[in-house]
Protein backbone atom coordinates (compact mmCIF):
# COMPACT_ATOMS: atom_id res chain seq x y z
CA UNK A 1 0.00 0.00 0.00
CA UNK A 2 1.30 3.54 -0.62
CA UNK A 3 0.18 6.79 1.85
CA UNK A 4 0.34 9.85 -0.41
CA UNK A 5 1.26 13.19 2.06
CA UNK A 6 1.43 16.46 0.97
CA UNK A 7 4.68 18.02 0.03
CA UNK A 8 6.46 20.06 2.83
CA UNK A 9 9.28 22.58 2.70
CA UNK A 10 11.30 20.14 4.64
CA UNK A 11 10.97 17.68 1.24
CA UNK A 12 12.32 20.44 -0.92
CA UNK A 13 15.88 19.06 -0.73
CA UNK A 14 15.00 15.70 -1.67
CA UNK A 15 13.15 16.76 -4.49
CA UNK A 16 16.34 19.25 -5.71
CA UNK A 17 18.40 16.58 -5.59
CA UNK A 18 16.46 13.82 -7.91
CA UNK A 19 15.79 16.74 -10.36
CA UNK A 20 19.52 16.87 -10.93
CA UNK A 21 19.94 13.32 -11.61
CA UNK A 22 22.17 13.12 -14.76
CA UNK A 23 19.95 10.21 -16.42
CA UNK A 24 16.85 12.03 -15.54
CA UNK A 25 17.92 15.23 -17.34
CA UNK A 26 19.09 13.05 -20.40
CA UNK A 27 15.32 11.34 -20.52
CA UNK A 28 13.45 14.46 -19.84
CA UNK A 29 15.98 16.74 -22.12
CA UNK A 30 14.67 19.40 -19.59
CA UNK A 31 17.72 21.59 -17.96
CA UNK A 32 17.48 21.45 -14.23
CA UNK A 33 17.16 24.55 -11.95
CA UNK A 34 19.90 25.96 -9.94
CA UNK A 35 18.85 25.99 -5.85
CA UNK A 36 17.78 29.39 -4.96
CA UNK A 37 15.21 29.24 -8.65
CA UNK A 38 14.22 25.40 -7.63
CA UNK A 39 13.18 26.52 -4.29
CA UNK A 40 11.65 29.67 -5.09
CA UNK A 41 9.65 27.53 -7.78
CA UNK A 42 8.54 25.09 -5.57
CA UNK A 43 7.57 27.29 -2.62
CA UNK A 44 6.00 30.29 -4.56
CA UNK A 45 4.04 28.33 -7.68
CA UNK A 46 3.82 24.41 -6.14
CA UNK A 47 3.05 24.67 -2.44
CA UNK A 48 0.94 27.77 -2.61
CA UNK A 49 -1.18 26.18 -5.14
CA UNK A 50 -4.64 25.24 -4.45
CA UNK A 51 -5.42 21.61 -3.95
CA UNK A 52 -7.73 19.93 -5.54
Amino acid sequence: MVILRNVTDEDLPIFFEHQRDEVALRMAAFPSRERDAFLTHWRTKVLTAPRT
